[in-house]
């Protein structure tokens, strides 16, 4: 594993299968191995040639002769955005950059962990655990908090989304961080003007309806499907057709969460309900409302949640899959 570190890693050797369209080399960056595997989003731990640095370097595709200029454009103005966020839950966005294939590149924080997604395939639920699962998304609202309030809404808010950072000196403590925030729909190559963004499995009512822009609160319906899913092993609606998934979302009220996880607290369940809401106006209407909901169920301030993030020693979380998508 390459040590977490500002400098450049010790010893450490080009990996041979690394893009042949970049040659191993992005804007100033150095790609050392790819994290993850293809047919992925491409992702590099890389270093800076001239400062050092190691970042997690994510290279995105070409864009076609009709749209590149547009997007190029596009690409840039969020990317700037996404780099004034700045937030212990949230990936840092060092630097950006197009590239002469016509695509372009992000430089990200480099962070060891797994994606939640991953983790919670390992763990089964926390339907014995309700309030680690409560102070696990308390955690990311707070990180998108400070997002929405700078104007940056994510529209594709998952467990695969979510890395599970371990500390080094406590096997079963970490802690999260938000990816992709501010760039999502760059990263995911999503045209400009699609406005459906997202896994169908936590998109937001409004978020399947043309011409409805989704804002903060398909957020806070997003992570009430991932707070579901937490703790009862499976998403509220878990068809996997897309047009039954569109019809449960718009029209099938979700099921309760005492009916999978019976031990779960009133209070959560009254919030994952709010947070589920199909009108966007009977949800929580910004997510510092949630993190608010969330203080109240674990009697603590936000910057206690951290205390509580701790895994059981039966499945500690891993630092083995740096930001690599969970396998499908």
């Amino acid at each position: 594993m390459v040590p977490r570190v500002l400098g450049a890693p010790v010893n450490v050797q080009v990996d041979a299968a690394i893009d042949p369209v970049t040659d191993g080399q992005v804007g100033p960056y150095r790609l050392i191995r790819m994290l993850g595997n293809p047919p992925k989003p491409s992702v590099f731990l890389a270093v800076h040639r001239r400062l050092g640095q190691v970042r997690a370097v994510r290279v995105l595709a070409p864009q076609s002769s009709q749209t590149k200029g547009r997007w190029a454009k596009r690409f840039a103005s969020e990317a700037r955005a996404a780099m004034q966020l700045r937030h212990p839950g949230i990936l840092q966005l060092f630097d950006y950059g197009t590239l002469a294939t016509g695509g372009a590149f992000v430089a990200m924080e480099y962070v060891e962990g797994e994606p939640a997604s991953r983790w919670l395939r390992r763990m089964g639920r926390l339907s014995e655990q309700p309030l680690l699962a409560a102070a696990l998304v308390g955690a990311v609202a707070d990180a998108l908090a400070h997002a929405h309030a700078r104007g940056i809404v994510h529209r594709d808010v998952e467990p695969e989304n979510i890395l599970l950072v371990p500390d080094p000196d406590d096997r079963q403590k970490f802690t999260v961080k938000v990816l992709e925030l501010g760039v999502t729909r760059i990263l995911r190559g999503i045209p400009a003007d699609e406005l459906t963004a997202g896994n169908p499995r936590y998109r937001a009512p409004e978020q399947w309806l043309t011409g409805r822009l989704a804002d903060e609160r398909a957020d806070i319906y997003a992570l009430g499907c991932m707070l579901f899913e937490l703790i009862a092993g499976r998403v509220p609606f878990a068809s996997g057709q897309d047009c039954e998934l569109m019809h449960a979302h718009l029209y099938t009220a979700p099921p309760d969460l005492r009916s999978f996880a019976p031990r779960a607290p009133a209070e959560i369940e009254r919030l994952v309900a709010r947070m589920l809401a199909k009108a966007p106006q009977r949800r929580h209407q910004t997510m510092e409302e949630v993190v608010m909901a969330v203080e109240l169920i674990l009697s603590c301030r936000r910057w206690r949640f951290g205390e509580l993030l701790r895994a059981p020693p039966t499945c500690a979380v891993s630092s083995d899959s740096t930001l690599a998508p969970a396998e499908e």
